[in-house]
């Protein structure tokens, strides 16, 4: 089972500010791959990634409680929220990433990072 751990609103603006002080000379954007609610993956102003991040919250929660039926609750389970709202910054060594949702940091080889956009 997918564990999926939720930051706090409040530790997303700290951490935000964190990652945008340690990468200050690169430009640095949201990617937004919805998977619970509508729309499709795009590259995105912070303020339409923290809406996108509130309405994945609450559509993966109501997915687990089982309110769309039982596949959407097998969905969530297995995939969680990990990767659906990044703000990433492109570094010699790849992408700077951090979720949004979960508060994972780390870096994207170029190459994973073409395999996720080609999806």
């Amino acid at each position: 089972m997918n564990r999926t751990i939720v930051m706090a609103t409040t530790q997303v603006a700290e951490r935000s500010r964190d990652f945008y002080r340690k990468h200050p000379w690169c430009t640095i954007f949201c990617n937004v791959d919805p998977r619970y609610s509508g729309g499709s993956g795009a590259m995105v102003p912070l303020e339409t990634a923290l809406r996108v991040r509130a309405d994945e919250i609450e559509e993966y929660l109501a997915s687990l409680e089982g309110l769309f039926g039982a596949a959407s609750r097998r969905k969530a389970l297995r995939l969680g929220l990990g990767g659906v709202v990044e703000v990433v910054c492109e570094t010699r060594k790849g992408w700077a990433v951090l979720d949004l949702i979960t508060g994972e940091q780390g870096v994207r080889s170029f190459e994973e990072q073409r395999r996720r956009e080609a999806n």
